[in-house]
C-alpha cells in the first residue's frame, strides 16, 4: 500500500459479492479498505471471509448492527490509531452505486486538494423517486440553515481530510443522520467543500438500500433543524436581554453589547453541546470574530435607522 494514499473506509450491512469485487478493484490500485461488518446476516459470512482474504483489505467487526454513522466512527477510530500518518478517508458505499474508477477520483482529489470532496451524482435519467426528492428537499434545507450550496448532500462518497477525522469521531448521529451532521460541521466551520462528478448508478431500484425514506428521514431533518432551533434560541435571548438592558440604560450601544455577549455564549455552548457535541479550542475563537462582525454591522443600522429616521429602537432592533 501507497503511504501517501487516502484509506478507502466502506460500512456495510448484508453486502453481496459486489463488493467483494469492488475491494479487490480498489486494493489494486494501492489502496487500503478498510470493512465494518456492521452486523450483518450469518449467511453472508462467506462474503466477509473472502474480503478478510484480499490483500490489503482490513474487515472490522459490529456484532449487532449500530448504523451506518456508527460503523464509519468504528473505522476511523482503526485509522487514526493504527495508521496516524494518513491522508485522509474516503467513504463509500457497498450497494453498488460507487464504481471502482469513481473511489479512486475522489481519493485523487482528496490527496491534491486537501479539502473536503464530495462525489456528485448528477440525478438525470431514471433515478428512483424517493432518491431524487429526497435530494432535492435536503440540499434546500442545508442550503437555507447551512449556508452552504451542494448539488448532492446525500452522496456516501466522500473524502476526508486527516484533520477531521478525530473531531468527527466526537458528532452526534449514529445511522445516516451521522452522515449530513458531518456535513453541516465542515460548513459551519468554513471548510471548503470540493465537488466532483460521478456516475449515478442504481440497481434494481436501489432495492439494496437500507435507508428508511420514514425514520432516517426524519433523523437527517432533525439534524438540521437544531442548527434552527439554536438560532432562534440565541435571537430571542438577545432580543429580551437587549430589551430589558436599554429600559435599564437607555444607551443601545451597551445593551447591544451587553446582549450579544450573553446571547453569544448561549448559542456557541448550545452549538459544541447540542447541535455538533464538539469540543475544538480554535472554534471559539472564529465565532466570537464572527460574533463581533455581526454585533458592530447590527449597532451600526440600529443607530443610523433610529438616529436618522426616528424610528423605535425595539422595532429597528428586530428588523436589523
Amino acid at each position: 500500500m501507497n503511504g501517501n494514499k487516502p484509506i478507502i473506509l466502506i460500512p456495510t450491512y448484508n453486502p453481496d459479492m459486489g463488493l467483494v469485487n469492488l475491494a479487490r478493484s480498489v486494493t489494486k490500485s494501492g489502496f487500503l479498505v478498510i470493512i465494518v461488518n456492521d452486523g450483518s446476516a450469518v449467511n453472508t459470512d462467506h462474503i466477509f471471509k473472502k474480503l478478510a482474504k484480499i490483500s490489503n483489505c482490513i474487515v472490522l467487526e459490529h456484532g449487532v448492527n449500530l448504523g451506518k454513522g456508527r460503523a464509519i466512527k468504528t473505522a476511523i477510530n482503526h485509522i487514526t490509531t493504527n495508521y496516524p500518518g494518513n491522508a485522509g478517508v474516503v467513504t463509500a458505499d457497498s450497494d453498488g452505486q460507487h464504481t471502482a474508477a469513481d473511489i479512486e477520483k475522489v481519493a485523487s482529489k482528496l490527496q491534491s486538494s486537501k479539502s473536503f470532496v464530495l462525489g456528485c451524482r448528477k440525478f438525470s435519467g431514471e433515478i428512483p423517486l424517493r432518491s431524487r426528492i429526497g435530494n432535492i428537499i435536503t440540499k434546500r434545507v442545508f442550503r437555507f440553515l447551512i449556508g452552504k450550496s451542494l448539488s448532492d448532500t446525500q452522496t456516501g462518497l466522500r473524502g476526508i481530510p486527516a484533520r477531521y477525522l478525530k473531531q468527527l469521531m466526537t458528532l452526534r448521529g449514529e445511522r445516516y443522520e451521522y452522515e449530513i451532521n458531518v456535513l453541516a460541521y465542515v460548513g459551519r466551520n468554513n471548510g471548503r467543500i470540493i465537488e466532483v462528478p460521478i456516475d449515478t448508478i442504481y440497481i434494481d431500484d436501489n432495492k439494496s438500500s437500507h435507508f428508511n425514506p420514514l425514520l432516517d428521514s426524519m433523523r437527517i431533518y432533525f439534524v438540521l433543524l437544531r442548527f434552527l432551533a439554536s438560532s432562534m434560541t440565541s435571537t430571542v435571548i438577545d432580543y429580551i436581554l437587549f430589551a430589558i438592558f436599554f429600559l435599564c440604560s437607555e444607551s443601545m450601544i451597551y445593551s447591544a453589547v451587553a446582549a450579544r455577549g450573553i446571547s453569544i455564549l448561549v448559542n456557541y455552548n448550545m452549538n459544541r453541546s447540542w447541535v455538533f457535541s464538539t469540543s475544538k479550542p480554535h472554534t471559539f475563537v472564529k465565532f466570537l470574530i464572527l460574533a463581533s462582525i455581526s454585533l458592530t454591522t447590527s449597532c451600526m443600522f440600529v443607530s443610523y435607522l433610529t438616529q436618522f429616521f426616528g424610528l423605535n429602537v425595539f422595532i429597528v432592533k428586530i428588523i436589523v
